[in-house]
């Protein structure tokens, strides 16, 4: 009988079967709490590498590091700031332009302050805690009404950043034969597995059926 031969890929696939802190890219197993590659030829390696202190730390340091997604963190009830700070939050997520930008000290909260008097910008924490999330479901909500219960499509954009942490990019837009379809970014979420970022993002947009 004819011998067949697994390839290394193959293998190291089964190594790593399981393993949420690795991925296979070609033959080189990324590690993603190191945020490095390594050709390891030997199982054996992989396992000392995973003893390693290094190693460890990082996975400590990720774990730190990990922040509550919007749809994990429903709008807190209570006084909320309203207004300006609303609508400032608001055009910040569209624009991509990162809250901490808004921290104490910094050039735009200086700008902000000076020229709106009229109500004090709360810290970060209370932007991202209390206002942020309700942003976040106001944008899911229109997309709902813009959608409906019409056939959508789907298109799903994956990358790896450098702590090794996956960015999935899930766009849904509404198929229609009469004009372009208008897509909207759905969601950008951290997630080692891309089918459940899916079925997540799907299961938020459609929930309640």
């Amino acid at each position: 009988m004819p011998k067949f031969t697994v390839s290394k890929s193959a293998l190291k696939r089964k190594w790593i079967a399981g393993e949420k802190d690795f991925s296979l890219e070609g033959e080189t197993i990324f590690c993603k709490p190191c945020g490095k590659q390594f050709n390891f030829e030997r199982k054996c390696q992989l396992e000392q590498h995973k003893k390693t202190t290094v190693h460890a730390a990082n996975i400590q340091k990720q774990g730190n590091k990990r922040q509550r997604l919007l749809s994990e963190c429903p709008p807190e009830t209570g006084e909320r700031p309203s207004g300006f700070v609303n609508d400032l939050v608001a055009v910040m997520l569209q624009e991509a332009i990162p809250l901490q930008k808004l921290d104490k000290e910094t050039p735009l909260r200086k700008f902000v302050e000076k020229y709106w008097e009229s109500e004090a910008i709360p810290c970060v924490k209370t932007l991202r805690t209390k206002v942020a999330p309700a942003t976040h479901f106001q944008v899911i909500e229109k997309i709902r009404d813009e959608i409906e219960d019409s056939p959508i499509w789907c298109s799903v954009d994956e990358t790896t950043d450098r702590l090794g942490r996956n960015m999935v990019n899930v766009i849904v837009g509404k198929l229609s034969g009469k004009r372009g379809a208008e897509n909207s970014l759905e969601r950008c979420t951290r997630n080692y597995w891309q089918a459940k970022a899916i079925c997540n993002r799907l299961c938020c947009l459609y929930a309640g059926g």
